[in-house]
C-alpha cells in the first residue's frame, strides 16, 4: 500500500464511501493479498463508482440502515448478503471487473450499518445528518490518526450461518452506543462554516474508531468472499508512470481535489433552514426523507421502543436556545432631573455595546405595528436535484434600498413604539424620532412609569431606531431582531462576519423572544440578513 496506492487514492477517493471502500483493501489478508490489491487498484474507478452506487444510482435508502432498539429494523444485512454472493458469483466466474464493481457496492451496505445515524432516528439527529457527514468527509484522515486502534477493533467472523448478518448486526450496536453522544457532541453551529471544527476531541474519538471499524470490517467481509470464490488474482500490469498517464485530472490537482462543493451548498441551505425554524424540513435530502418516512411508517407508529439506559435527546430548539449565551448589563442610571437629561443627546447611549443582551421591552400590538412583511419564497429543485432549496422571489423593484425612518418622522413610526406609547410619550413632549433619541433612558422610564418598560428597554428602543434611520433597507423587525441578537449599532454590525451574524440573529429568531417580535411569522433569510450588514457598511463609508 505504497505510493501507487495513495495516488490511486487522491485521484479516485472523492468521499467517505471512497475512502473506507479503499481502506478496507489493507486488511485484506493471505498469500494472494497483494495481487487482490493490485486487482482492485486496476479497476480503481469501477470500485468507487460501485462504493456510491446505493446512493447515486440506485436511491436505495431504506437496506442501507440497520436499527438496533427496533428490533434491528432495516435491510442493511440481506441486501449485504446479495451483493456479497454477487461478488462471490462474479469472482468464480472471473468477470474482474463486475466482481469489483459488486464489492465496491457491498462495501456501502457494510460500512453504513456502523454509521450511529443509519443506527437510529430522531429529529435531532435528521437536522444534523448531513452537515455532521460533511465535516466527517472533510475530516476523514484526522478522524483516522485520532482512532484508538489494537485489539478493540478486531473483526471475528461469527462460527455460524448467517455470519455475515450477525457481523453488521453487531457494528450496528457498536455503532450505536455512541448515537446521543455524537449529537450532544457535534456542534453544527461551527460545523456548517468550518466542517472538521463541528467534531470536538470526543466525537473525533469516536468516528475515528468507527471508521477503523467499518473498514476492517469490510475487509474481513471481502477477504471471505475471495476465499470463498476459490478464484485466483490474475497478473495486473499496474505502474506508477501508467496510472498518471491515464489519469483524468491534472497531476497537480490530485491533493486538492475534492468533492464537497454540492454538499457545501447543500448543508448550508439545510443550516439556514435550521437555524431559521428549528427543524429542518424543505431542504431535507431525498435520502433522509424518504428514511424517515418509511422509519415512521414500518416502525414509530407500531412501536415506542425505547433503550432504558439511553439519555434522552434534547430538543433541537433546547440546544439552539443553549447556543449563545450573554451576561445582563446593568441600565445606566438616572440623571438628576428629566429637564436636565433632555436636553443632554444621547448617540452614545443609542451605540451600546454589542455584548449588552437584549431584555424585555414593549412590543407592538398586531394592530399598531408595522411589521417586516416577510419575504415570499419558493421551493426550488433545479440546483441539486430533488432537493429543494429556501430562495427569495426575484426583486421586482431595482431601485437601491432606502432609509425607512428619519429622525423628524413621528415617534410612532419608531421601532417599538405603538399608538398608545406614543400618545404617553407625547404628554413628555417627545413628538419625533428625534427626541426619542434625545432621551436619557433611566429618566424617561422613570417619567413614564410602567413597570415593563425599563432603562434597558429604553436604550434597546433608541438602538432600534438609530439602526433604522442609519442602515438602508432595514425595517423596524430587522433592527428588533438585530438588537435583540446582540448588533446594537451601526458599527457593529457592519464589522460582524457574515455567517456569525446570521447564525446568532436566526438563533434569537427561533427564541421565544424573538418570535413575539415575529408575531410567529417568517424570519428573514441570509441574503437580506447580509444586505443589512452591507448597508451598515455603506452607511459607514459614507
Amino acid at each position: 500500500m505504497g505510493l501507487l496506492y495513495r495516488i490511486i487514492y487522491a485521484a479516485h477517493a472523492k468521499g467517505t464511501h471512497h475512502k473506507l471502500a479503499l481502506d478496507a483493501l489493507a486488511h485484506l489478508g493471505g498469500p494472494d493479498a497483494e495481487g487482490w490489491r493490485r486487482l482492485f487498484l486496476k479497476h480503481a474507478e469501477t470500485y468507487m463508482a460501485g462504493s456510491k452506487a446505493p446512493d447515486d444510482v440506485f436511491k436505495d435508502f431504506k437496506n442501507h440502515c440497520l436499527h438496533p432498539r427496533d428490533k434491528f429494523w432495516g435491510g442493511a444485512p440481506a441486501t449485504a448478503r446479495q451483493w456479497y454472493a454477487k461478488t462471490v458469483s462474479a469472482l468464480g466466474e472471473q468477470k474482474w471487473a463486475d466482481a469489483v464493481h459488486a464489492a465496491g457496492i457491498l462495501s456501502h451496505y457494510v460500512t453504513d450499518a456502523v454509521h450511529p445515524f443509519h443506527t437510529g432516528q430522531s429529529e435531532a439527529e435528521n437536522s444534523i445528518h448531513r452537515a455532521f457527514e460533511w465535516s466527517t468527509a472533510k475530516s476523514y484522515d484526522t478522524l483516522k490518526a485520532a482512532a484508538s486502534g489494537g485489539a478493540m477493533h478486531e473483526v471475528i467472523v461469527p462460527e455460524q450461518t448467517d455470519w455475515l448478518e450477525e457481523m453488521l448486526r453487531q457494528g450496528a450496536v457498536r455503532a450505536n452506543r455512541h448515537y446521543e453522544k455524537l449529537i450532544a457532541h457535534y456542534d453544527i453551529n461551527r460545523g456548517v462554516v468550518d466542517p472538521p471544527s463541528g467534531l470536538d476531541i470526543v466525537a473525533q474519538r469516536i468516528v475515528g474508531d468507527l471508521i477503523l471499524h467499518a473498514a476492517r470490517l469490510h475487509g474481513v467481509i471481502l477477504g471471505r468472499a475471495l476465499a470463498e470464490s476459490q478464484a485466483v488474482p490474475p497478473p495486473v500490469a499496474l505502474s506508477i508512470d501508467l496510472v498518471l498517464a491515464t489519469l483524468k485530472i491534472p497531476v497537480k490537482l490530485l491533493a486538492k481535489r475534492m468533492a464537497d462543493n454540492a454538499d457545501r451548498r447543500l448543508v448550508e441551505r439545510m443550516y439556514d433552514e435550521l437555524r431559521a425554524t428549528g427543524t429542518v424540513e424543505l431542504t431535507l435530502p431525498e435520502d433522509d426523507r424518504i428514511m424517515r418516512d418509511l422509519h415512521a411508517a414500518e416502525v414509530a407508529s407500531h412501536t415506542a421502543t425505547v433503550v432504558a439506559e439511553a439519555p434522552p435527546i434534547s430538543t433541537l430548539a433546547a440546544r439552539l436556545a443553549a447556543a449563545r449565551t450573554g451576561e445582563q448589563a446593568e441600565a445606566p442610571p438616572p440623571p438628576k432631573s428629566m429637564l436636565a437629561a433632555a436636553s443632554q443627546p444621547v448617540a452614545a447611549n443609542a451605540s451600546a455595546s454589542k455584548a449588552l443582551p437584549a431584555k424585555s421591552s414593549e412590543t407592538k400590538p398586531a394592530a399598531e405595528a408595522k411589521p417586516e412583511a416577510p419575504p415570499a419564497v419558493r421551493v426550488d429543485t433545479a440546483s441539486s436535484g430533488s432537493v429543494p432549496s429556501i430562495k427569495p422571489r426575484p426583486a421586482t423593484i431595482a431601485a437601491p434600498p432606502r432609509k425607512r425612518l428619519a429622525p423628524g418622522d413621528d415617534v410612532v413610526d419608531a421601532p417599538s413604539v405603538g399608538p398608545r406609547m406614543a400618545e404617553r410619550l407625547a404628554k413628555l413632549g417627545i413628538l419625533t424620532v428625534q427626541d426619542l433619541l434625545n432621551e436619557q433612558p433611566a429618566a424617561l422610564a422613570q417619567a413614564l412609569q410602567i413597570a415593563h418598560v425599563t432603562a434597558q428597554a429604553i436604550a434597546e428602543w433608541q438602538a432600534q431606531t438609530l439602526l433604522v434611520c442609519s442602515v438602508p433597507g432595514l425595517t423596524g423587525t430587522g433592527a428588533q431582531l438585530l438588537v435583540g441578537a446582540g448588533y446594537r449599532d451601526v458599527a457593529a454590525l457592519a464589522a460582524a462576519e457574515p455567517d456569525t451574524l446570521c447564525a446568532d440573529l436566526l438563533t434569537f429568531a427561533n427564541s421565544d423572544k424573538g418570535r413575539r417580535v415575529l408575531r410567529d411569522g417568517t424570519p428573514p433569510d441570509v441574503e437580506r440578513i447580509k444586505s443589512w450588514a452591507e448597508g451598515a457598511r455603506v452607511a459607514l463609508a459614507a
